[in-house]
This record gives structure tokens, C-alpha cells and sequence, in this order.
């Protein structure tokens, strides 16, 4: 089961990487950015499919942890990268939906 939270982790980073091309792209107007984007995009969609398939995780609850690691990557890259700035509120709703994940996990464990 780690190794699947492994790889949704290395997915949701990918992802991010795909929302911060589209933000490059957004920026300059370049082509080469856009394209790297659907790219992107289109290997994470591939590769989010395949993880549906080894039948682990619901559909709801995999979107759900998906979208929670890209959501923290894409903040991370967005004070690293682009400058960004996140508040004490923004970093406690960070915590909660990590809080979130806990609880889903142990809910699916016990069978629940």
C-alpha cells in the first residue's frame, strides 16, 4: 500500500509540474510551454488511469488523494518557483486536508 501512495504522491507532483508549465505558458505566450502542458497532462491522465485499474483505492477516495498531493505540490512550487505567498489560513486548511487523507485511510482500513 505505501508504494501506492508512492506513486499518487509522484502523480499529484507530475500534475503539479503540468499546472505550473500551463502558468509559464500563460505568462510568455510561448507554444513550447502549452504543448509541454497537454503533454503533461496527458501522462498523468494515462498514468492516474492505471492506478484506478490496480483496483486499490475507490475512485472517489483516489481523485481525493490525488488532487490533495497536487494541490501541496502546486504550493510548494508556487512559493519556491513563482514567489507565492501562503497565509497561516491557507496553511491550516493544508493541514486539514492532510487530516483528510489520515481519515480516509483509516476509514477504508477498517473496512468502513
Amino acid at each position: 500500500m505505501a508504494t501506492l501512495y508512492v506513486g499518487m504522491a509522484g502523480l499529484g507532483l507530475l500534475g503539479a509540474i503540468s499546472d505550473a508549465t500551463l502558468n509559464q505558458w500563460a505568462e510568455s505566450h510561448r507554444s513550447v510551454w502549452l504543448i509541454a502542458s497537454y503533454l503533461l497532462w496527458l501522462a498523468v491522465a494515462t498514468l492516474f488511469g492505471l492506478f484506478l485499474r490496480s483496483d486499490h483505492l475507490t475512485f472517489g477516495i483516489a481523485v481525493i488523494v490525488f488532487l490533495t498531493v497536487n494541490c501541496a505540490f502546486a504550493l510548494v512550487l508556487d512559493v519556491a518557483v513563482f514567489d507565492g505567498s501562503i497565509s497561516r489560513q491557507q496553511w491550516l486548511g493544508v493541514a486539514f486536508a492532510a487530516a483528510a487523507l489520515v481519515l480516509l485511510e483509516t476509514g477504508r482500513a477498517d473496512g468502513a
